[in-house]
């Protein structure tokens, strides 16, 4: 037995060395030129299309908070927007006096409204001999032109660049309708903006209006 196998490996050791075991061997697959350029050029491709979701993605955050982060199909409306009646109309409210048909979301534009526009029909600016000037007219609009013409006349601001309320005030006096109006001081309030000074003058005439109106009743 030892000396078949010793036969078998002597005989087969020469095969060996000459590479006879394997005469055509199966060769490794080589890659093809560039292959593995495509290959890390995908991965690259992909890391970038993952790139750009994830920048997407921050863009989606982005718009969220560009819409108060509510998200973009979410608005809410402002704070003074007027609600809705049951068929759909918007409530606004309407100045009440007679005549006037300005409109307003809230009560408080409304009262803005009347100190500004409705002076009566009498004008109670105190003339510096301590009557009242008692110009008459037909209408609200009418006297809001009288007083703007005739006692809103000096629209020079002082050295600091501010606007005085003219509003002279004036001594105490009893209306022809028996009303006192109480002594009272010339307003010295200053705004910026002459347009400001002008409304507020315009607001002492209203309230002696509306005192005079309660008093008739």
């Amino acid at each position: 037995m030892g000396n078949i196998l010793s036969k078998l490996f002597w005989g087969w050791l020469p095969l060996a060395k000459a590479g006879s075991l394997n005469p055509d061997p199966i060769p490794l697959l080589q890659a093809a030129p560039g292959a593995a350029g495509a290959v890390a050029g995908a991965g690259a491709v992909a890391g970038a299309v993952a790139g750009a979701g994830a920048v997407a993605g921050a863009g989606a955050v982005a718009g969220a908070d560009a819409v108060g982060g509510n998200g973009p199909d979410i608005a809410f409306a402002p704070v003074d927007a007027p609600q809705n009646d049951a068929a759909g109309n918007a409530n606004r409210e309407r100045c009440p006096i007679e005549g006037c048909d300005f409109e307003s979301k809230t009560s408080q534009g409304i009262n803005e409204h009347k100190k500004n526009m409705h002076l009566g029909t009498v004008c109670y600016w105190r003339l510096p001999n301590g009557s009242i000037c008692g110009h008459r007219s037909s209408t609200h609009a009418a006297l809001y032109d009288h007083f703007n013409a005739v006692h809103l006349q000096n629209k020079d601001a002082d050295k600091k660049g501010m606007y005085s309320c003219h509003w002279p005030g004036g001594a105490a006096k009893i209306l022809p309708n028996g009303l006192l109006i109480n002594e009272e001081n010339a307003c010295d309030k200053k705004f910026v903006k002459l347009t400001s000074a002008d409304r507020h003058a315009r607001s002492h005439q209203h309230k002696l209006w509306r005192k005079v109106e309660e008093y008739d009743g």
